[in-house]
């Protein structure tokens, strides 16, 4: 079964790779990731149900497949359900060789000196997956992660060449208080200029 598990997960990470590398698809709604979802694990179990002929763990591995994808889904906030998939296909794939190489030396019969070497190899081989696996999220999430929308405040031009706020995107007392100190600055200012041209008494 674990040899089942390790074929079908390596199956759906290939087909979900070839489906996001199409454009679009990475970031698609879930409408659409959901449905693709669905089809690349149906595409794994029918890869799976040819190599092993065995119907039922097809079928059971692609709801498996299509279930924990909505799990990451749930756990990942912004991302698309396809990179979720995907994601959680590369955990199980790795899991699922690390039980497959255990089970592999633990049934071995050359001894204590290749289950010593297993160990070293099986350490290694957790580093690697981990590493693995950070690289997939960092790149998935880049790829995948849907931002706020940013709504930027117009301005509008004011006199003398300023830029002021708009009305209705400030405060309705700050709005006014700033327009009447500006009124009076510019009557100060045509004060002082017909005072200036004004001749003057001798």
């Amino acid at each position: 079964m674990i040899a089942e598990i390790l074929q079908y997960f390596v199956l759906l990470s290939l087909v979900a790779t070839v489906l996001i590398l199409l454009p679009g698809v990475v970031r698609a709604r879930a409408w659409i990731g959901v449905p693709l979802g669905v089809a690349a694990a149906g595409i794994a179990g029918v890869g799976l149900y040819l190599l092993s002929g065995d119907l039922s763990a097809a079928e059971f591995l692609s709801a498996w497949a299509v279930l924990f994808g909505v799990v990451a889904r749930l756990l990942l906030d912004q991302w698309s359900y396809m990179a979720s998939l995907l994601l959680s296909a590369v955990v199980f794939a790795g899991a699922a060789y690390l039980v497959y190489s255990v089970l592999a030396a633990i049934v071995d019969p050359l001894g204590p000196v290749v289950w010593v070497g297993s160990v070293v190899l099986l350490i290694l081989e957790v580093v690697a997956l981990g590493l693995a696996v950070s690289y997939a999220y960092e790149v998935l999430d880049v790829l995948s992660r849907r931002r706020p929308t940013l709504h930027v405040t117009p301005r509008t031009p004011a006199s003398g060449g300023r830029w002021r706020r708009s009305a209705s995107d400030s405060d309705p007392a700050s709005s006014s208080s700033t327009w009447r100190t500006g009124r009076a600055s510019r009557q100060a200012r045509s004060t002082r200029r017909r005072g200036a041209c004004r001749p003057r008494s001798r």
